[in-house]
């Protein structure tokens, strides 16, 4: 009778330990798929992130270049205004620039 008893615990704990090891299996693969779930939505994140990225950059870039050309035409415009002036007042000109050089030569005497 204990032999039967030793049996049937011994059967017993067989039958456990092989649901345990099944049941382990089956944890084993969700946290699997789980991890490969991750994976997949943190590589769509950054793909996303790099797009958006990428899109800011070629806005921020465009934006620059229009900055440049709003730039260089008003300082075309300005020169051809300066040009005018100075067609138009020609001994004015002239007169201005001789000060200016007194100017700067007075400066580069107080330097020295």
């Amino acid at each position: 009778m204990a032999m039967d008893n030793k049996a049937e615990d011994i059967e017993q704990l067989q039958a456990e330990i092989a649901a345990l090891k099944k049941q382990l299996g089956e944890l084993a693969s969700q946290a699997g798929r789980v991890a490969e779930n991750r994976t997949l939505e943190a590589r769509d994140f950054a793909r996303e992130l790099q797009k958006e990225l990428g899109e800011t950059l070629d806005a921020a870039r465009d934006r620059s270049h229009d900055l440049i050309d709003r730039a260089r035409d008003k300082s075309e415009q300005t020169i051809d205004s300066l040009e005018k002036k100075i067609e138009q007042y020609p001994l004015l000109s002239l007169f201005l620039v001789f000060i200016a050089g007194l100017l700067v030569g007075r400066l580069f005497d107080r330097e020295s």
